[in-house]
């Protein structure tokens, strides 16, 4: 299996029949071996009703039901256990990222170990852009990073790169982070993002500030005691 995508969803009926014509016709045209892995995050909606629809007529679907809603987080990592794929790719389910974009990544994955989209013109409600133009600032002078766009949903990686790489929360905003600390080499790409038509954003700007800063700590601690261990190994080998 070359490619395997990843996509999270939550209470998005409107969204699943469409995301999916248009992810098939991207993944088709690339002409390698893909699967196409479905989490559903305790949905309560017909989003989960739509996904088996849709599993019925194609082979290579993978379908995870979560018994509640926990989260992005643990949808990503229970899609990445279940990948088969050489690369993995994410994408959200809410049709603001550009499937046909997935391209992009995979040809700047030649040069690297993992990518991340950079949405530079967003679509979204004020006060999401302003949030994440502030955690972008404040993690940029704590982890010494270059990203403009951590938050972006549309990703792919090699993955060998998920091997001893443990999950916390808002684990999905920091992934790119903790595969640079491990050592891996991370790019990102410019990519395109759609304004929201169906379905309600899961965005909540008070619990996602109070989130991303204690997660940003943690991160930053691991980083400090990973390259604690890389300069004592070095030491020791010396």
């Amino acid at each position: 299996m070359q490619i395997s995508v990843v996509i999270p969803c939550f209470n998005e009926e409107k969204n699943i029949h469409l995301l999916y014509k248009r992810l098939k016709t991207t993944m088709d045209n690339l002409r390698q071996d893909y699967e196409i892995i479905f989490v559903d995050d305790g949905s309560n909606d017909e989003t989960l009703h739509y996904i088996k629809e849709i599993k019925t007529h194609a082979s290579n679907i993978k379908l995870s039901v979560l018994n509640r809603n926990y989260g992005k987080d643990t949808a990503l990592s229970v899609g990445f256990k279940l990948a088969e794929g050489r690369i993995i790719a994410t994408i959200d389910s809410d049709l603001q990222n550009y499937p046909e974009d997935i391209p992009l990544l995979l040809d700047k994955l030649k040069e690297c170990d993992g990518v991340i989209g950079w949405r530079k013109e967003r679509n979204d409600h004020f006060l999401k852009i302003i949030s994440s133009r502030i955690a972008n600032f404040f993690r940029k002078k704590i982890l010494n990073e270059n990203f403009h766009d951590a938050g972006c949903g549309l990703r792919a990686f090699k993955k060998e790169c998920l091997r001893e790489l443990k999950t916390f929360n808002l684990f999905d905003l920091f992934l790119m982070s903790m595969l640079r600390i491990k050592g891996y080499k991370v790019c990102e790409v410019m990519v395109r993002h759609a304004p929201r038509k169906f379905g309600k954003s899961k965005f909540n700007i008070r619990n996602r500030l109070f989130h991303n800063g204690i997660a940003l700590f943690v991160v930053w601690w691991l980083k400090r005691n990973i390259l604690n261990e890389v300069i004592s190994d070095f030491h020791k080998d010396n």
